[in-house]
């Protein structure tokens, strides 16, 4: 007595990849790494930093005047990478703007904001708002270019 449900038989499984999979994971690793670094062209981005930091405290103690919240560059650092990265990534795309690229750079133009703020002395009574209000249109840019995807 045969019991035949009338079910398909299950798919068959895809094919086992060729060669070493694991191999293959570090080597999709390796490329990660060198896409994500690629902007730098290997440069000692923490390095060149502390050394723009050794020169600002040097020329202070050789009395050059320097503005009290020079510090605020800084926040440049993030913000072109940001960019840079949101670049990259537009290219790799053909052109085509995802919610990756829209975060960047909505991070990018909220670091930039950060640093005209400071160094500026913006009032945050007016710049506090304007930033929460872009802060929410990026968002809710993000959800509506993420979903077009």
């Amino acid at each position: 007595m045969s019991q035949d449900s009338g079910a398909a038989p299950p798919p068959a499984s895809p094919p086992p990849p060729q060669g070493d999979w694991r191999e293959m994971r570090r080597e999709e690793r390796r490329a990660r790494r060198t896409d994500r670094n690629a902007w730098a062209n290997g440069a000692p981005i923490g390095a060149l930093v502390l050394i723009a930091l050794g020169l600002v405290l040097f020329l202070q103690n050789f009395g050059v005047n320097l503005p009290d919240n020079w510090w605020a560059f800084f926040l440049l650092i993030p913000a072109v990478g940001s960019f840079v990265t949101a670049q990259r990534h537009y290219q790799a795309n053909n052109g085509n703007i995802d919610g990756e690229i829209i975060g960047l750079m909505i991070s990018g133009t909220i670091f930039t904001a950060l640093f005209a703020a400071f160094y500026f002395h913006f009032d945050w009574g007016y710049f506090g708002p304007i930033v929460l209000i872009a802060i929410g249109l990026g968002i809710i840019a993000r959800q509506y270019w993420g979903r077009r995807d």
